[in-house]
């Protein structure tokens, strides 16, 4: 699920970045966005699963677990 997510977020990526490839001043000011997205959403994900809070009882996004949302 998490990986689907990614792709989409990717796929996403790259289309946001391709409308404004005629000015590479949005361009990177875009890229460097969408980076602190990604950052955002991977430190969220990991913090919910090894957060005592949900206990779902993982200590990091690499142990295996489906969360449906």
């Amino acid at each position: 699920m998490v990986r689907e997510a990614i792709e989409h977020f990717d796929v996403a990526e790259e289309n946001i970045l391709e409308c404004f490839a005629a000015s590479p001043d949005a361009v990177e000011a875009i890229r460097r966005f969408i980076e602190g997205c990604k950052l955002a959403c991977t430190a969220n994900l990991n913090w919910a699963l090894s957060s005592a809070r949900y206990k779902l009882h993982n200590q990091s996004m690499t142990d295996s677990m489906e969360i449906r949302l």
